[in-house]
């Protein structure tokens, strides 16, 4: 008898456990990567279904630049751009995107990695999908001022030659720095 009352106490702690468990949503996430470019540092968005955020600026190999920064977005975008992953993600085939010529200095690559799959590049021109996940990715990036933020700039060395403008007429430097007109 005694075993029985234990039987039936841990079929019903399952029970309730598996209730317990469909009753709560399930949270879903996806990650916003831009690979930044030789000016700009990269970015990472991670973005779940009930809005939340995690945020980092990254380099070009992603290695993360800084400290992560959580935020909230509104979850109707959120979701938007979880059900358009998944709709691209299903639809492979249907994925239209096309390579496309960037500037070595400020061409970036954009992705959206949804559950092991990863977008074609969002910044080059395509239909369906890419279009759709390519304007969430912008919003989200917006909303969370994660545009690319510029590299750090190299000085000039100590010993490095420099050579002053010649000065115009009217007491101004000259636009383009060139060699003083020898005096005759």
């Amino acid at each position: 008898m005694h075993m029985n009352r234990r039987i039936t106490a841990i079929g019903l702690a399952l029970v309730f456990g598996c209730v317990v468990a469909s009753a709560a949503p399930m949270r879903d996430g996806g990650v916003i990567r831009n690979s930044g470019s030789t000016n700009f540092t990269g970015y990472t968005i991670k973005v779940w279904s009930d809005g939340a955020t995690w945020t980092v600026h990254s380099n070009r190999v992603g290695e993360q630049i800084g400290t992560p920064v959580t935020g909230q977005i509104p979850v109707t975008l959120a979701l938007t751009l979880l059900h358009d992953a998944l709709q691209a993600r299903k639809n492979r085939t249907s994925i239209i995107s096309r390579p496309c010529m960037k500037s070595a200095s400020f061409g970036t690559v954009t992705s959206v990695l949804y559950h092991e799959w990863t977008s074609p590049d969002l910044e080059c021109p395509g239909g369906g999908f890419v279009v759709a996940l390519g304007a969430d990715a912008h919003k989200i990036a917006a909303l969370l001022k994660m545009q690319g933020i510029p590299g750090r700039r190299i000085p000039m060395l100590q010993n490095e030659p420099r050579r002053m403008p010649a000065e115009m007429h009217s007491g101004q430097p000259s636009p383009s720095p060139e060699p003083a007109a020898p005096a005759s």
